[in-house]
């Protein structure tokens, strides 16, 4: 049986999260703003109030419920708290230490795969208003799409929905963020590439040895060979064997040297590396090709 103190916590819990209302007046006061946040680190508090919560009767929620309460939960606490950022406000107003991004940001699912997948199928298929980049209309409606939750945007919490609806396109915000985490992740991608190679270095002798396998049993004087990311290893070892090989890298830094460590080897003339390789080209490249060699070191 559970303890008084553990169901009564979790009743409470789901009563303040749920009962997060819109609200046509001023936005809540910084002491609502503060029980919110203790409510939102409470649930992520899995070794300690998080699991009470969970004994205490959040097990027996229905998960689409129990999302939808976290989901407007996290929507007033971001709110809250942009507002106490932009009125000069910080940590000494709140009364309780500042949160991290991870603190405020929606927690990783299983579903997020195909979410985001049937997010960007939606999309494809929706003109979106903002104007920008190729592809960028679409990418930034699918981020928006990802967020969005009938238990938010239904009680008009949604942001994205309410910008869409109001403005009659997404919020330019939202593009703005793409590109700098677009930014950020090629700046930081060669240095994450190096760290993974560190740390599984033995997966690199043995791509090679799988690699040159490969092309010596396909037998074959003009072999077409695609690899996909990575650090050059498939493409060094398939060319000297005396395949023909595409480099597909996306990030600019690890394909030019990518591009040197072919020219370092002498094998400039086997190996071309190209960042833009997309649709019908795409196709016609994995077509064409004999062997497709996935290298990429992430996950």
């Amino acid at each position: 049986m559970q303890p008084h103190s553990e169901m009564s916590a979790a009743s409470a819990w789901l009563a303040l999260a749920e009962d997060l209302a819109p609200e046509e007046e001023e936005l809540q006061s910084l002491e609502d703003l503060r029980n919110s946040l203790v409510a939102l680190r409470q649930l992520s508090s899995f070794g300690g109030d998080g699991l009470g919560l969970w004994r205490g009767g959040l097990s027996a929620v229905s998960l689409p419920r129990l999302r939808a309460a976290e989901l407007r939960l996290r929507s007033r606490v971001t709110e809250g708290l942009t507002r106490v950022r932009h009125g000069g406000g910080g940590a000494g107003d709140l009364g309780v230490d500042w949160p991290t991004d991870d603190e405020i940001r929606p927690p990783w699912s299983a579903d997020v795969p195909s979410r985001v997948a049937a997010a960007l199928e939606a999309s494809a298929r929706t003109a979106c208003a903002l104007e920008g980049e190729s592809g960028e209309t679409e990418e930034v409606d699918a981020l928006c799409r990802i967020d969005c939750h009938p238990g938010r945007c239904n009680a008009e919490l949604c942001w994205h929905c309410w910008h869409l609806a109001e403005c009659g396109q997404r919020p330019q915000e939202v593009a703005e963020v793409l590109r700098m985490a677009r930014a950020l992740s090629a700046h930081g991608t060669p240095q994450r590439r190096a760290e993974l190679a560190e740390q599984r270095w033995g997966y690199l002798p043995a791509l090679a040895e799988a690699t040159e396998q490969a092309v010596r049993r396909a037998q074959c004087d003009a072999l077409r060979v695609l690899v996909l990311g990575g650090v050059g290893i498939a493409a060094v070892v398939a060319a000297r064997a005396g395949a023909h090989v595409v480099v597909w890298e996306p990030n600019l830094t690890v394909a030019c040297i990518v591009r040197q460590i072919a020219k370092d080897y002498g094998l400039e003339d086997r190996v071309r590396v190209v960042e833009q390789l997309s649709g019908a080209a795409l196709d016609a490249e994995a077509s064409s090709a004999q062997l497709v060699i996935l290298e990429g070191l992430e996950p």
